[in-house]
């Protein structure tokens, strides 16, 4: 496991639970079998490596919790069979924690360094990591 400051953090970003319904791209789904589904050409995917840091946020609203990537990419070999239009797969998710609080976003977004939340995977620095962790702390008092 690589050290605290080896560490990338990530923001992952999906709809509410249940908004697709029981498949894989669905953060029920995700939560369940503890692995974030994804497209493979997703921004920054290539980049992603077991142990990294990762917020999980819904889309507009809350950061929800955070998890560790648990190993490498896993291919979904049945991709097209599902009828996706993209290379999927997913990251294996440990030390998962769903905050009984979520943070809203509108706390914290102004103070982080990238202000891209369009996308579904942002990758942030040490000091908006911290940002996200002490309001979330402040938050839940």
């Amino acid at each position: 496991m690589k050290s605290e400051s080896e560490l990338n953090c990530w923001i992952f970003s999906s709809k509410d639970y249940d908004y697709y319904g029981p498949c894989d791209w669905d953060l029920e789904t995700i939560v369940k079998r503890k692995q974030y589904y994804l497209k493979h050409k997703e921004k920054c995917c290539t980049k992603i490596k077991p142990g990294d840091m990762v917020f999980l946020r819904i889309f507009g609203k809350y950061y929800i919790g955070t998890f560790n990537i648990g190993g490498p990419w896993i291919a979904d070999k049945d991709w097209k069979a599902k009828g996706y239009e993209q290379e999927s797969g997913a990251f294996p998710m440990v030390n998962l924690e769903i905050w009984e609080r979520p943070l809203p976003q509108n706390l914290v977004i102004r103070e982080l360094s990238n202000h891209n939340m369009r996308s579904r995977v942002i990758r942030i620095n040490s000091e908006d990591t911290n940002r996200i962790v002490n309001a979330h702390r402040l938050y839940i008092l």
